[in-house]
């Protein structure tokens, strides 16, 4: 009966945008065309099916969240209902996020929210939000060592796509820096 991704989930193969409804989904039901239903909808597995850990606050009806972990590699993204689109900064969600990204990002991945046209890299201790990121854009992020030289944090840019496969390895390095020159932007914390 949960139908959320139905709506916050984009399915370009029937121009069906994000944050609204699909036309062939009956609400609390499900897909009105399941036999037919697009590829992107047919492999699309919920994390809250895929997680088992994950209680019933977390069952996307109630948390208003949808987890993709399959659609990017390296990447978990959580679409967010435009209906509460700071579902994801109450608890338990965002301190579980953090928790998350605590873990990924030191093994080179990101956990990222998508609410509206809005994409934000969730960090271990706070959130950057990068407005809308294009479609030539990628996010990227870098360990910068703490000033006393214990552990690191991170920081992360919404980088042209292009300058990230011409610099990224230099930038990974550390012999190149970000800048907008460059076409790398920071968020907004």
């Amino acid at each position: 009966g949960c139908t959320l991704c139905c709506k916050v989930m984009s399915v370009p193969s029937i121009d069906k945008r994000p944050g609204v409804w699909c036309p062939h989904c009956k609400t609390g039901v499900g897909c009105g065309i399941y036999d037919t239903r697009p590829n992107e909808c047919a492999n699309f597995v919920c994390g809250f099916l895929k997680m088992p850990g994950l209680g019933e606050e977390w069952r996307p009806a109630n948390s208003r969240l949808i987890i993709d972990t399959q659609k990017e590699e390296g990447t978990m993204l959580v679409y967010v209902d435009q209906a509460r689109p700071d579902a994801w900064k109450r608890q338990p969600y965002y301190a579980a996020l953090q928790g998350w990204a605590r873990w990924a990002l030191a093994h080179r991945q990101r956990v990222v929210v998508r609410t509206g046209s809005r994409t934000i890299m969730v960090m271990s201790d706070h959130a950057i939000d990068f407005g809308t990121v294009y479609q030539d854009e990628v996010l990227v992020f870098f360990p910068v060592p703490h000033v006393n030289g214990i552990g690191s944090d991170y920081r992360a840019y919404a980088a042209k796509s292009e300058m990230w496969a011409k610099l990224g390895l230099e930038m990974q390095h550390g012999t190149q820096v970000p800048s907008e020159a460059n076409g790398f932007r920071s968020g907004r914390r």
